[in-house]
């Protein structure tokens, strides 16, 4: 058998070796076999002590910029960077080994790189010990040898390595170079300018080779496919993405546009939200209707407005111009993902309700029969005997309309459907309507109709541990029930001083005080049946006569809901924030949903305050996907009036 050729003894010293000089050493000159390859991977490469991954010191914390002021907190600092770069030589070491019969001009890339890795490792070893630190003294973590060490080709090391934490790469030199200049460290800072030239290079090579391994063009969609967790395309940028570098390294503009908006769990369980327009129907067992179809496909991002950026949502590809304009208003997108994953840790699961379909598709073993009395209207009855009057009918013959205005509702009904109004006795049209729903549920719920002045939804979640309230949010509904926004800021803010005057007798949180007492009541019945997850009850303020009343449970919701995403929204926006959340027919509007917004922005830029957004227009689902409705938040203070619309185009 051939002596091994001088590139594998390289990669040999650079990956067994236990000294920093092994690590640093360069390559002998000449060519010659590169050997078979290496099918036992080490389960840690060779260290000198104090590098040793399993050394049993705690980990420590990522680095901040505020380490910076302190000379021995820079040098900390640089420790990190100095064990990415070890980590970055050793993975390029024992892919060199692995994959002796790589094309060569990959291999030869690797090999130039590796070298460039080492100056690197040197340069910052040099800036350390200027700052008073010596590499070994800060415990090191091993995430890049665990992720990548065993991936099974050099296409999977390319698109993990080189468009991946290289990628990222040029997004910190250009993070931490300028915080070192500001600490008064230019000396780093010309380092830290150096690496970035090589980094693009590096990024240079990826680019070039990933369609040649690929068989194909480089394509986002292609590559984040080839991540596997937790490798993921949020470990391919840093806080801020570098345009500029990325278009002199060769990559399309149209990748690095997806990438900027590309949400995705950097190894945090995830949560998985998913909407679902027809989760009533669902639970009645009945067709999805054809207008539940097109809410879905409406509405199907909402929970992007909420969900934190490494939690996951199911749901059709958004456009990259929505998801940069959701960016650019301080909401950073989640990953969308077609269908939930299923090869890595999920955290809870978010559905926008359990429906059995919902459970089939996210949980199989889910029981979700236990609470399902909850999703019937006539479930909250016994709360509703005083002003509502509710009342629970199984027949027609049982069916008692009060005096005055009345609504009937069907026993599994949402937005205003299924659902009649009158004074008096039941039309022919109606009494048919009430039958088939009789037939399909049981049961029907009565209610009076009452004169409502304000809208009003109370919200929180139930768990193993108990229920906890979230807060109070005023909306707004069409004349059928449907909803059609809701308030952004306080919820009592704005409202008619006779109805402020109100809320606050015979004292100032009154109001409050009653509309959170009966949540409580509800959400502590529902956690004893077994219902887990969030609740949402509708209450209003209403006109009786001249007086008016406070109704603090009219419908109980056991799913997220509009009122909830409002809720949740608000706590991403400025404290001094207020507005609306409109939900508009697209119908009602002047110009085609897109052309609409982008009159609205340009009518009303986006402002911030302390970096959450304070005014402006930001349309809140796709507007080039908009068939039926497009929602739009409006934080316009000079259009809102007390109580109301904004907007004439409705």
């Amino acid at each position: 058998m051939a002596a091994p050729g001088p590139v594998r003894r390289f990669a040999e010293r650079v990956l067994y070796g236990e000294t920093l000089a092994d690590k640093l050493a360069p390559p002998e000159p000449g060519d010659g076999p590169a050997g078979p390859p290496l099918l036992v991977i080490p389960s840690a490469p060779g260290r000198p002590a104090g590098l040793r991954f399993d050394d049993g010191r705690p980990k420590p914390p990522s680095p901040r910029r505020a380490d910076l002021d302190r000379a021995d907190g820079r040098g900390r600092v640089l420790h990190g960077f100095a064990n990415h770069e070890l980590l970055a030589l050793e993975l390029m070491a024992l892919m060199l080994l692995r994959f002796p019969d790589a094309p060569e001009g990959w291999r030869k890339g690797l090999l130039v790189t590796l070298q460039d890795e080492q100056k690197h490792l040197k340069l910052y070893v040099e800036r350390m010990r200027a700052c008073g630190v010596e590499l070994g003294e800060v415990p090191v973590s091993s995430f890049f040898w665990d992720v990548l060490a065993h991936v099974d080709s050099p296409l999977a090391f390319t698109a993990a390595m080189g468009l991946g934490f290289e990628q990222a790469n040029l997004d910190f030199a250009r993070h931490w170079g300028p915080a070192f200049r500001r600490a008064g460290d230019g000396a780093t800072a010309d380092v830290i300018d150096e690496v970035y030239v090589d980094e693009v290079r590096h990024l240079r090579h990826a680019v070039a080779w990933y369609p040649r391994l690929a068989g194909q063009p480089l394509s986002f969609a292609h590559w984040s496919a080839q991540l596997a967790f937790p490798m993921s395309v949020a470990r391919a940028k840093g806080p801020h993405v570098d345009r500029e570098g990325r278009r002199r390294a060769g990559l399309p503009d149209g990748y690095v546009r997806e990438l900027e908006v590309a949400g995705a769990s950097r190894g945090r369980p995830p949560r998985v939200f998913q909407f679902r327009a027809a989760v009533e129907e669902e639970v009645a067992g009945r067709p999805v209707s054809k207008a539940a179809r097109a809410i879905q496909r409406d509405l199907q991002h909402l929970p992007l407005l909420v969900a934190h950026h490494e939690d996951v949502l199911v749901a059709e590809p958004a456009g990259v111009d929505f998801l940069q304009a959701l960016r650019g208003a301080g909401i950073v997108p989640c990953e969308v993902v077609a269908r939930p994953p299923d090869e890595r840790a999920m955290g809870p699961l978010e559905p926008w309700g359990w429906s059995p379909a919902a459970a089939a598709e996210l949980d199989p073993e889910r029981d979700v029969s236990s609470w399902a009395a909850w999703w019937g209207k006539d479930r909250v009855v016994p709360w509703q005997q005083g002003l509502l009057g509710g009342q629970v009918a199984t027949s027609l013959d049982a069916l008692q309309l009060p005096d005055g205005p009345w609504v009937v509702k069907a026993r599994h009904s949402a937005s205003g459907m299924r659902r009649v109004r009158g004074q008096g006795a039941l039309t022919e049209k109606q009494r048919g309507k009430v039958e088939s729903w009789l037939e399909a549920d049981g049961a029907v719920v009565v209610q009076r109709w009452l004169d409502r002045v304000v809208d009003l939804s109370v919200h929180g979640r139930i768990d193993d541990e108990g229920v906890h309230l979230d807060g109070i949010v005023r909306f707004e509904t069409g004349p059928g029930g449907v909803f059609r926004g809701a308030f952004v800021g306080p919820w009592a803010h704005g409202l008619p001083s006779e109805v402020q005057r109100f809320l606050h007798t015979p004292r100032k949180h009154a109001a409050r005080d009653a509309l959170e007492a009966a949540w409580t009541e509800l959400a502590e019945a529902a956690h004893g049946d077994g219902y887990r997850g969030p609740l949402g009850v509708d209450a209003m303020v209403a006109r009786q006569g001249t007086e008016l009343v406070l109704v603090p449970v009219v419908e109980a919701n056991p799913r997220w809901t509009m009122g909830r995403i409002a809720l949740l929204l608000r706590k991403r926006l400025s404290g001094r924030a207020r507005g609306w959340w409109r939900f508009l027919p697209v119908r009602s509007l002047a110009s085609p949903p897109a052309e609409w917004v982008a009159e609205q922005r340009a009518a009303h830029p986006l402002r911030f305050d302390g970096g959450r957004l304070l005014s402006g227009v930001v349309a809140t689902n796709d507007p080039r996907m908009a068939r039926q409705l497009l929602t739009v938040l409006e934080l316009v203070p000079h259009l809102l009036r007390t109580h109301g619309q904004t907007r004439p185009t409705e």
